[in-house]
């Protein structure tokens, strides 16, 4: 954790969740992080935001090398402590904790609580059967298809199916878009559910995932689902440049990450004018020297309250300039 990270997040929890690209259910080192997504709780009012930090972002890999590579990356090398080792020095964040599901863990946990009400567009339907049926062949448990657009509950198979749908769209911009629809559809069923079915939601979820959370620690979360509320999700880095780096792929590069930093700190915890530390800002030189990606004007404004699902793409398809909830901004650099 970066020096004045804690002091700066103080009165937050702030959880990284992770889907694995995981087929032989492997939880740990050697599997990409395909979903990841910071979840901040804050303690005094009970509000909660979730940022999917897109998989293909240019970050410097907290590994003995210190490479920068994809982010995703991370979790292969050195499974969830690298990863948030990772997160932590390119975002200044302040994570010690962590929850990893992989495609049947997310399926049982999803039918643990009835399956998940989701709108499924025309576009989406083949993409959504293709996924299942590969899912399928994986786990072995079988699935009826999803035959028809519209708005329709999906059994844990066909929801993870459908979070997976990456050829559509924005690529994984879009297919973080749906991993946040599925989760707020989970919690919406979760504040309704009664004592029994979260009960079992629990039981489940440990029988299946990786987490440094105690069974104890998530049934108290829990008793009081009621009390919290979504108040935002959107996807980071808020401004970006996708481009092709040798050796790495195709990439997402903040725009640049200093001024990203500043915009999530006021997003995730409400920080006022947040002074990035100097670990970001070397971090932030590094990407501009590999990416050649430099330092330029970011405008990152927050007005009023939304869903924060945009990517507000410029028509030139480079710079990306986000709207985000709930207060203005400009940062520039």
């Amino acid at each position: 954790v970066n020096e004045g990270v804690k002091e700066q997040t103080k009165g937050y929890t702030t959880i990284a969740l992770y889907g694995v690209d995981s087929r032989d259910s492997n939880l740990d080192t050697g599997t990409n992080s395909d979903a990841i997504i910071l979840l901040s709780i804050n303690k005094d009012t009970k509000e909660v935001r979730m940022v999917s930090v897109y998989r293909d972002t240019l970050l410097q890999i907290q590994s003995d090398s210190q490479t920068t590579h994809k982010v995703n990356y991370a979790y292969q090398l050195g499974g969830a402590l690298m990863s948030i080792n990772t997160l932590n020095a390119n975002l200044d964040l302040a994570i010690s904790d962590y929850i990893t599901v992989d495609f049947n863990a997310m399926a049982d946990i999803i039918n643990a609580l009835g399956g998940v009400e989701v709108t499924v567009t025309e576009d989406e339907v083949n993409n959504l059967n293709k996924n299942l049926a590969e899912q399928i062949g994986i786990s072995g448990k079988y699935s009826e298809g999803v035959h028809e657009a519209g708005t329709k509950v999906l059994n844990g198979q066909q929801a993870v199916a459908y979070s997976r749908i990456r050829s559509t769209g924005k690529g994984d911009i879009t297919r973080t878009m749906r991993q946040r629809t599925v989760l707020l559809g989970l919690v919406n069923k979760m504040i309704n559910a009664d004592s029994k079915m979260i009960s079992n939601l629990i039981d489940v979820s440990f029988s299946c995932i990786s987490t440094s959370l105690t069974k104890d620690e998530v049934t108290s979360l829990a008793k009081d689902i009621a009390d919290y509320k979504i108040t935002g999700n959107i996807g980071f880095p808020f401004s970006y440049t996708p481009m092709s780096l040798d050796g790495k792929g195709s990439v997402i590069v903040a725009a640049d990450l200093n001024a990203n930093v500043t915009a999530l700190h006021e997003y995730l915890y409400g920080a006022d004018k947040y002074v990035i530390s100097g670990t970001v800002k070397q971090i932030s030189s590094n990407i501009e020297s590999i990416s050649g990606v430099k330092s330029q004007k970011v405008k990152v404004t927050t007005e009023a309250p939304g869903d924060g699902i945009s990517d507000g793409s410029d028509e030139d398809g480079d710079l990306r300039t986000i709207t985000t909830p709930p207060k203005g901004m400009i940062v520039e650099e």
